[in-house]
């Protein structure tokens, strides 16, 4: 086994998950052929709109979903080949943090308890180590153990959240998918979050799936960057190759959108929105599923579906005109305190 391979904690290949096809209707392909790794210890970013597979693929890799096609393999074990015991011994060592923070808890359960139930759940019963494995997450997390007794409603977002992220660690997982984790919070209290997920990083050796909209987040956390849109990866590389250097229409979109963190009188003039809304996943584009979207898009991108390949070293696009699209982005933006 080569080196990339035993540092390979999470692969997806071809993973597609579709919803409904019955009574002759065509199925929602929410996921539709996603080739994607995650390193240990690495940070992979995944953006795109809403409705363009992001959370479905999340729920794929945590076992809440079960693919149509392809594969999920965790530690190079294809988990839906397993049998059902080995598969929760598999699935454990990937855990989600969700959205809401206050959906994720149960209000009738203190905060200990909530922390505690994964435990309990693996051990067949409470034991008194548990307690202290409770205690020892509250202060990782930045809480004092007092907050154990408390119920939700008597916390702060924040603190919901940082509850949330104690519960994910207590299985001792090598990764974590985080479903637009910060966006229920305030922005100071986002910074703070974000800094705790780079510590628990290094603190603990953890891998994580970032899933967002917010490219500032992506760009604050990330080693790698995925673009995906309807389904389709259109965008995958280093992140600061493919924020400073984007070469998908859709990628170049996606920044432009962002808000400029400058002050109106010095602010460069933003380029048009994308054009349209999102297409029905139920029935994509032929061809290039942007191409409908897409200043660019040639009689070829609605024959032809371009390959998701490789322009550079770890830089991959599914674009037929990829090499023409160079150079930064379409506008000046605020990126995580640089401009791009």
């Amino acid at each position: 086994m080569s080196e990339a391979a035993r540092d390979e904690l999470l692969r997806l290949d071809q993973l597609a998950v579709h919803f409904g096809g019955r009574r002759g209707k065509p199925p929602i392909r929410a996921v539709d052929g996603v080739d994607l790794t995650v390193g240990r210890r690495e940070t992979v970013g995944l953006i795109g709109e809403s409705g363009s597979g992001k959370s479905t693929l999340g729920r794929a890799v945590i076992g809440l979903v079960k693919p149509t096609s392809g594969s999920v393999l965790i530690g190079g074990e294809a988990v839906w080949d397993q049998p059902r015991r080995a598969q929760r011994v598999t699935r454990s060592r990937v855990q989600v943090i969700f959205q809401d923070p206050s959906e994720a808890l149960d209000p009738r359960m203190t905060v200990a308890a909530s922390i505690r139930e994964p435990l309990r759940i693996r051990d067949g019963k409470r034991r008194p180590e548990h307690d202290d494995v409770v205690h020892s997450l509250l202060a990782q997390v930045g809480l004092d153990p007092a907050h154990g007794d408390r119920r939700p409603h008597q916390l702060s977002g924040g603190q919901k959240q940082r509850v949330n992220i104690a519960r994910g660690l207590v299985l001792d997982p090598d990764m974590i998918v985080c479903d637009e984790v910060v966006s229920a919070l305030d922005v100071s209290i986002q910074a703070e979050i974000l800094n705790l997920f780079a510590r628990l990083k290094r603190e603990r050796d953890l891998a994580y799936l970032f899933i967002s909209h917010d490219l500032s987040v992506v760009d604050h956390v990330a080693d790698r960057v995925a673009v995906m849109y309807l389904g389709k990866l259109m965008e995958l590389g280093g992140a600061d190759e493919v924020i400073m250097r984007p070469r998908h229409p859709y990628t170049r979109a996606l920044i432009a959108a962002q808000p400029q963190a400058v002050p109106s009188s010095i602010r460069q003039p933003a380029p048009p929105p994308i054009a349209g809304d999102i297409p029905s996943p139920a029935a994509p584009p032929s061809g290039c599923r942007f191409r409908t979207r897409c200043p660019h898009a040639v009689d070829r991108c609605a024959t032809e579906e371009p390959l998701f390949r490789e322009l550079e070293p770890g830089h991959h696009v599914a674009c037929h005109f990829a090499e023409e699209i160079r150079g930064g982005p379409p506008t000046s933006i605020a990126v995580a305190g640089r401009t791009v």
